[in-house]
């Protein structure tokens, strides 16, 4: 590095970069974001991350730039848009006023803004139990659909009681918090020997709500649906990262790169996402979901999408803000996993927990491991037996049960 040269320094895990002058003596000039330009020194500005020199074609002298770098010192117009850290060190090196970092965000903003569905529009909307019709056509519509009240005061107290047990369970095996699906976030299934919390009694009691099994026999359009497993996932309080968008199922590629996938054209013609929807999540809301407590952003009308599914880095605000919330205990959220979504952060003083139940439609199937034991699936109604009739192990076979933050 040497004096007047552009640098760059990650910020945010590399979400975003910072940047500065060189002034040559040990410090740099830089728009300290959202305040103002100042002169910091070089460890103060690069916080430990590595430092990148940026080259430019047409870069003015030593001098010159110096000069410019100096001359702001102590100003206070900072603007995201208009007037950034990059802007400054730009216009510093080269006379030119201009950001990249904004100007790739805004084409990003203009080709995603394009993608934004009108029923993002309208907010989250929430049904009732006694519309099945119309919550089977906004699932089609959106991929997704949350229904409230399903549950009732008793069912809500049983499932937080056993989300509870399984959490204590959990995070005593992770006391830095570091979870399973990113920091101080856990899959409920990822967190249990069988890959299913279907051996307690809050998942079971779950397959005998009457409501939830007449949905997705609506949704399917038949009854012979069978049960994947009972999972969901967690998110501890603190947890500030936004996790990254998603699909919960692919296309078949090879055994190694997707082991648990089923689908696959060798014509190439027709993806999973051509088809019906072969999977359906139920999660199931034991404590209010708001804008704080870590609410999945679940972006409508992707079941479908063959569109690249944006990383942290390139996702739009309104995807970020696309959050299914607010949402009261009791609720349960009913998602076509092929729709992107993500977890956002946990800024209350309480975790939060959606377990589910999955369901693959009669036509669809990846593998399935036992979930329930036969002696305990005997004790589970009828109907509830038929449909874990795939999760449920061989008479006298055993289940090993238990928790643990790596699921074989």
């Amino acid at each position: 590095m040497a004096a007047a040269d552009h640098l760059q320094v990650p910020r945010q895990h590399g979400l975003f970069h910072h940047h500065g002058i060189d002034l040559g003596d040990g410090t740099v000039a830089h728009y300290l974001e959202g305040r103002e330009i100042l002169r910091s020194s070089i460890d103060d500005f690069r916080q430990e991350q590595p430092i990148t020199v940026i080259e430019h074609d047409a870069a003015s002298a030593k001098g010159v730039t110096l000069r410019r770098a100096m001359s702001r010192i102590g100003e206070q117009n900072y603007n995201l848009l208009f007037n950034n850290c990059e802007h400054f060190a730009t216009w510093c090196k080269t006379g030119r006023h201009r950001s990249g970092q904004i100007e790739s965000a805004l084409e990003r903003a203009r080709h995603w803004s394009g993608l934004m569905p009108s029923a993002l529009m309208r907010g989250l909307e929430l049904l009732e139990a006694s519309e099945p019709g119309r919550a089977v056509r906004q699932f089609r519509r959106d991929g997704f659909v949350v229904v409230q009240g399903v549950l009732d005061a008793a069912q809500i107290e049983t499932l937080r009681a056993g989300c509870a047990e399984a959490i204590a369970e959990i995070t005593a095996l992770d006391p830095d918090s570091e979870g399973n699906r990113g920091a101080g976030r856990y899959s409920f299934g990822g967190s249990s020997l069988t890959r299913s919390q279907l051996h307690r009694p809050a998942w079971q009691m779950l397959l005998e709500i009457d409501f939830v099994i007449e949905l997705v026999t609506a949704i399917f359009g038949s009854p012979h649906f069978v049960l994947r497993a009972a999972s969901g996932d967690f998110c501890l309080p603190g947890t500030l990262d936004y996790q990254r968008l998603h699909s919960d199922v692919r296309d078949w590629t090879s055994d190694d790169e997707s082991p648990f996938s089923a689908f696959h054209d060798p014509t190439g013609r027709t993806s999973i996402r051509d088809l019906p929807c072969p999977y359906v999540c139920v999660n199931f809301l034991p404590q209010d979901v708001t804008r704080l407590n870590g609410p999945t952003r679940q972006i409508p009308g992707t079941q479908h999408s063959r569109e690249r599914i944006p990383g942290l880095r390139d996702e739009p605000e309104w995807m970020r803000l696309s959050t299914v919330c607010p949402a009261p205990a009791g609720s349960i959220m009913v998602r076509d996993v092929r729709a992107w979504h993500g977890g956002t952060p946990n800024v209350s003083d309480a975790v939060r927990a959606i377990p589910n139940l999955e369901f693959y439609a009669p036509w669809f199937r990846e593998p399935i491991v036992p979930g329930i034991s036969h002696a305990d699936a005997q004790r589970l109604s009828p109907r509830a037996r038929h449909l874990a009739r795939e999760c449920t192990a061989a008479p006298g076979e055993s289940l090993v049960t238990g928790a643990t933050l790596r699921a074989p």
